[in-house]
Protein backbone atom coordinates (compact mmCIF):
# COMPACT_ATOMS: atom_id res chain seq x y z
CA UNK A 1 0.00 0.00 0.00
CA UNK A 2 1.48 3.54 -0.74
CA UNK A 3 -1.43 5.78 -0.83
CA UNK A 4 -5.20 6.19 -0.88
CA UNK A 5 -7.80 8.45 -2.63
CA UNK A 6 -11.32 8.91 -1.17
CA UNK A 7 -14.51 9.51 -3.39
CA UNK A 8 -16.82 10.56 -0.93
CA UNK A 9 -20.02 10.77 -3.11
CA UNK A 10 -19.44 7.18 -4.74
CA UNK A 11 -18.82 5.68 -1.28
CA UNK A 12 -15.57 4.23 -2.27
CA UNK A 13 -11.89 4.47 -1.44
CA UNK A 14 -9.06 3.52 -3.82
CA UNK A 15 -5.45 1.99 -2.35
CA UNK A 16 -2.67 1.84 -4.48
CA UNK A 17 -0.82 -1.51 -4.36
CA UNK A 18 2.76 -0.64 -5.52
CA UNK A 19 4.04 -4.44 -5.79
CA UNK A 20 0.60 -5.59 -7.17
CA UNK A 21 0.70 -3.36 -10.14
CA UNK A 22 -2.94 -2.27 -9.29
CA UNK A 23 -5.75 -0.60 -7.36
CA UNK A 24 -8.14 -1.85 -4.98
CA UNK A 25 -11.39 -0.79 -4.32
CA UNK A 26 -12.94 -0.48 -1.35
CA UNK A 27 -16.45 0.72 -0.04
CA UNK A 28 -16.09 3.42 2.69
CA UNK A 29 -18.72 2.00 5.02
CA UNK A 30 -18.03 -1.68 5.23
CA UNK A 31 -14.27 -1.49 3.75
CA UNK A 32 -15.43 -4.44 1.69
CA UNK A 33 -13.26 -4.96 -1.34
CA UNK A 34 -15.27 -4.39 -4.79
CA UNK A 35 -12.69 -4.17 -7.44
CA UNK A 36 -8.84 -4.60 -8.39
CA UNK A 37 -7.67 -2.55 -11.19
CA UNK A 38 -4.52 -3.67 -13.01
CA UNK A 39 -2.58 -0.21 -13.24
CA UNK A 40 1.24 0.49 -14.88
CA UNK A 41 4.17 -0.78 -12.57
CA UNK A 42 4.43 0.41 -8.93
CA UNK A 43 1.62 2.66 -8.95
CA UNK A 44 2.43 5.25 -5.54
CA UNK A 45 0.21 8.48 -5.24
CA UNK A 46 -3.24 8.02 -5.92
CA UNK A 47 -5.62 10.69 -6.78
CA UNK A 48 -9.60 11.25 -7.13
CA UNK A 49 -10.39 14.50 -9.11
CA UNK A 50 -14.08 15.23 -8.60
CA UNK A 51 -14.33 17.33 -11.39
CA UNK A 52 -13.21 14.58 -13.75
CA UNK A 53 -14.17 11.88 -11.81
CA UNK A 54 -11.20 9.93 -12.79
CA UNK A 55 -9.21 8.18 -10.59
CA UNK A 56 -4.93 9.22 -11.42
CA UNK A 57 -1.90 6.69 -10.31
CA UNK A 58 1.02 7.79 -10.66
CA UNK A 59 3.48 4.76 -11.66
CA UNK A 60 7.13 5.04 -11.01
CA UNK A 61 8.22 1.90 -12.43
CA UNK A 62 7.24 2.48 -15.86
CA UNK A 63 6.74 6.48 -15.89
CA UNK A 64 3.45 6.85 -16.61
CA UNK A 65 0.03 7.50 -15.25
CA UNK A 66 -3.02 5.31 -15.35
CA UNK A 67 -6.65 6.94 -15.28
CA UNK A 68 -9.62 5.08 -13.95
CA UNK A 69 -13.35 6.18 -14.38
CA UNK A 70 -14.36 6.26 -10.86
CA UNK A 71 -18.21 5.61 -12.17
CA UNK A 72 -17.40 2.15 -14.16
CA UNK A 73 -14.16 1.21 -12.32
CA UNK A 74 -12.50 0.65 -15.68
CA UNK A 75 -8.95 2.13 -16.89
CA UNK A 76 -9.79 4.62 -19.35
CA UNK A 77 -6.10 5.49 -20.29
CA UNK A 78 -2.71 5.53 -19.63
CA UNK A 79 -0.30 8.36 -20.19
CA UNK A 80 3.36 7.92 -20.97
CA UNK A 81 5.26 10.83 -18.91
CA UNK A 82 8.95 10.22 -19.83
CA UNK A 83 9.38 10.28 -16.36
CA UNK A 84 9.12 9.52 -12.78
CA UNK A 85 6.02 10.76 -11.63
CA UNK A 86 5.61 10.92 -7.94
CA UNK A 87 2.87 13.70 -7.37
CA UNK A 88 -0.06 14.60 -8.49
CA UNK A 89 -2.35 18.00 -8.07
CA UNK A 90 -5.65 19.07 -10.01
CA UNK A 91 -6.78 22.57 -10.35
CA UNK A 92 -10.06 20.73 -12.30
CA UNK A 93 -9.02 20.48 -15.42
CA UNK A 94 -5.64 19.95 -15.42
CA UNK A 95 -3.34 17.28 -13.57
CA UNK A 96 0.08 19.00 -12.33
CA UNK A 97 2.40 15.92 -12.19
CA UNK A 98 5.90 16.07 -10.29
CA UNK A 99 8.35 14.43 -12.32
CA UNK A 100 11.54 13.16 -9.99
CA UNK A 101 13.84 12.24 -12.57
CA UNK A 102 13.33 15.06 -14.96
CA UNK A 103 13.69 17.80 -11.91
CA UNK A 104 10.02 19.39 -13.93
CA UNK A 105 5.92 19.15 -13.95
CA UNK A 106 4.44 17.56 -16.45
CA UNK A 107 0.67 19.16 -16.87
CA UNK A 108 -2.04 16.40 -18.38
CA UNK A 109 -5.31 17.55 -19.74
CA UNK A 110 -7.91 15.52 -17.29
CA UNK A 111 -10.48 14.92 -20.32
CA UNK A 112 -7.98 13.98 -23.32
CA UNK A 113 -5.10 12.34 -20.92
CA UNK A 114 -2.50 14.28 -22.68
CA UNK A 115 0.59 15.59 -21.74
CA UNK A 116 0.15 19.49 -23.04
CA UNK A 117 3.09 21.02 -21.28
CA UNK A 118 6.43 19.96 -19.59
CA UNK A 119 8.26 23.17 -17.28
CA UNK A 120 11.48 22.96 -15.45
CA UNK A 121 11.41 23.68 -11.99
CA UNK A 122 15.08 25.21 -11.62
CA UNK A 123 16.22 25.58 -8.70
CA UNK A 124 14.67 22.75 -7.73
CA UNK A 125 16.02 19.11 -7.91
CA UNK A 126 14.51 15.73 -7.46
CA UNK A 127 10.56 17.04 -6.82
CA UNK A 128 8.43 15.06 -4.66
CA UNK A 129 5.76 16.50 -2.62
CA UNK A 130 2.71 18.96 -4.18
CA UNK A 131 0.14 20.67 -3.03
CA UNK A 132 -1.90 23.81 -4.42
CA UNK A 133 -3.23 26.71 -3.92
CA UNK A 134 -6.35 27.33 -6.01
CA UNK A 135 -7.05 30.74 -5.30
CA UNK A 136 -3.70 32.38 -6.05
CA UNK A 137 -2.90 29.44 -8.61
CA UNK A 138 0.33 28.52 -7.06
CA UNK A 139 1.60 25.19 -7.02
CA UNK A 140 4.45 24.12 -3.88
CA UNK A 141 7.08 21.52 -4.86
CA UNK A 142 9.03 20.41 -1.66
CA UNK A 143 12.51 19.29 -3.67
CA UNK A 144 15.24 16.97 -2.80
CA UNK A 145 18.02 19.69 -2.77
CA UNK A 146 16.34 21.27 0.60
CA UNK A 147 14.19 23.75 -1.36
CA UNK A 148 10.07 24.29 -1.91
CA UNK A 149 9.68 26.25 -4.87
CA UNK A 150 6.46 28.08 -5.91
CA UNK A 151 4.77 27.64 -9.73
CA UNK A 152 2.28 29.80 -11.06
CA UNK A 153 0.77 26.95 -12.75
CA UNK A 154 -0.76 29.25 -15.37
CA UNK A 155 2.04 29.50 -16.98
CA UNK A 156 4.75 27.38 -15.27
CA UNK A 157 7.22 30.01 -14.07
CA UNK A 158 8.81 29.44 -10.71
CA UNK A 159 8.14 32.66 -8.30
CA UNK A 160 9.33 32.18 -5.46
CA UNK A 161 10.98 29.88 -3.02
CA UNK A 162 12.33 28.69 0.69
CA UNK A 163 14.92 26.38 1.88
CA UNK A 164 13.64 22.96 3.67
CA UNK A 165 14.98 20.00 5.71
CA UNK A 166 16.89 17.18 4.10
CA UNK A 167 15.23 14.50 2.72
CA UNK A 168 12.08 15.93 1.53
CA UNK A 169 8.77 13.74 0.86
CA UNK A 170 5.45 15.50 0.92
CA UNK A 171 3.93 18.88 0.78
CA UNK A 172 0.90 19.69 1.61
CA UNK A 173 -0.93 23.51 2.27
CA UNK A 174 -2.75 25.39 4.55
CA UNK A 175 -5.00 28.11 2.49
CA UNK A 176 -6.73 29.31 5.93
CA UNK A 177 -3.32 30.46 7.66
CA UNK A 178 -1.04 30.38 4.34
CA UNK A 179 0.83 27.97 5.75
CA UNK A 180 3.08 25.63 3.74
CA UNK A 181 4.23 21.89 5.53
CA UNK A 182 6.75 20.32 3.63
CA UNK A 183 8.20 17.18 5.83
CA UNK A 184 11.70 15.81 5.45
CA UNK A 185 12.37 12.05 6.77
CA UNK A 186 15.77 12.92 6.63
CA UNK A 187 16.46 15.55 9.05
CA UNK A 188 13.36 14.31 11.09
CA UNK A 189 11.93 17.68 10.48
CA UNK A 190 8.52 19.62 9.31
CA UNK A 191 9.43 23.04 7.73
CA UNK A 192 6.50 25.15 8.29
CA UNK A 193 6.75 28.04 5.40
CA UNK A 194 4.66 31.08 5.65
CA UNK A 195 3.23 32.39 1.94
CA UNK A 196 3.89 36.02 2.62
CA UNK A 197 2.54 37.06 -0.38
CA UNK A 198 1.73 34.76 -3.57
CA UNK A 199 5.56 35.72 -4.76
CA UNK A 200 7.22 36.25 -1.20
CA UNK A 201 8.09 32.64 0.89
CA UNK A 202 9.67 32.78 3.84
CA UNK A 203 10.87 29.92 6.48
CA UNK A 204 9.27 30.25 10.10
CA UNK A 205 11.20 26.72 11.68
CA UNK A 206 11.91 23.44 11.12
CA UNK A 207 9.92 21.72 13.65
CA UNK A 208 11.66 18.91 15.10
CA UNK A 209 9.68 15.17 14.45
CA UNK A 210 12.71 12.61 15.41
CA UNK A 211 15.92 11.80 13.41
CA UNK A 212 16.01 8.66 11.48
CA UNK A 213 12.57 8.29 10.60
CA UNK A 214 12.11 7.14 7.22
CA UNK A 215 8.83 8.81 5.38
CA UNK A 216 7.21 11.27 6.37
CA UNK A 217 3.36 12.39 4.87
CA UNK A 218 1.75 15.75 5.98
CA UNK A 219 -2.03 17.09 6.04
CA UNK A 220 -3.44 20.20 7.67
CA UNK A 221 -6.88 20.16 9.04
CA UNK A 222 -7.79 23.60 10.94
CA UNK A 223 -4.43 24.10 11.53
CA UNK A 224 -2.07 21.33 12.63
CA UNK A 225 0.41 19.21 10.18
CA UNK A 226 -0.01 15.28 10.57
CA UNK A 227 3.21 13.61 9.99
CA UNK A 228 3.04 9.58 9.81
CA UNK A 229 6.04 8.14 11.20
CA UNK A 230 7.87 5.12 11.41
CA UNK A 231 11.03 3.92 13.62
CA UNK A 232 13.46 2.08 11.54
CA UNK A 233 16.42 0.00 11.51
CA UNK A 234 19.30 1.05 9.35
CA UNK A 235 20.06 4.00 6.19
CA UNK A 236 18.05 4.79 3.94
CA UNK A 237 21.76 6.24 2.65
CA UNK A 238 23.66 4.77 -0.30
CA UNK A 239 27.20 5.17 -0.30
CA UNK A 240 29.72 4.40 -3.25
CA UNK A 241 26.68 4.85 -6.09
CA UNK A 242 24.79 1.87 -4.52
CA UNK A 243 21.40 2.22 -4.58
CA UNK A 244 19.56 3.54 -1.08
CA UNK A 245 17.87 0.38 0.04
CA UNK A 246 14.33 0.91 2.09
CA UNK A 247 15.51 0.10 5.77
CA UNK A 248 13.57 -2.28 7.61
CA UNK A 249 10.12 -0.75 9.94
CA UNK A 250 10.62 -1.54 13.61
CA UNK A 251 7.24 -3.71 14.37
CA UNK A 252 4.56 -1.38 16.66
CA UNK A 253 6.13 2.06 15.97
CA UNK A 254 4.07 3.76 13.59
CA UNK A 255 3.06 7.52 15.41
CA UNK A 256 0.94 10.04 14.16
CA UNK A 257 2.28 13.75 15.67
CA UNK A 258 -0.23 16.62 16.01
CA UNK A 259 0.96 19.59 16.42
CA UNK A 260 -0.72 23.51 16.17
CA UNK A 261 0.60 27.21 15.75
Amino acid sequence: MHGVAVAHKLGLGFVSAGRANNVVVFDLKTFEVKSKIDTGKGPDWIYYDEAANKVFTCNGGSNDLTTIDAATLKVVGTTPLGGKPETAMSDGGKLFINIEDKSSIAVVDTKSLKVEKNWPLAPCEEPTGLDIDRKNKRLFAGCGNKTMVAVDYTNGKVVGSAATGAGTDAAAFDPELGYVYVSNGQDGTMSIIHQDSPTKYTLVENVPTAPGRSHHGCRYQDAPGLPRQSRVQGSRAGGDGKKAKRPTMVPGSMEVLVFGK
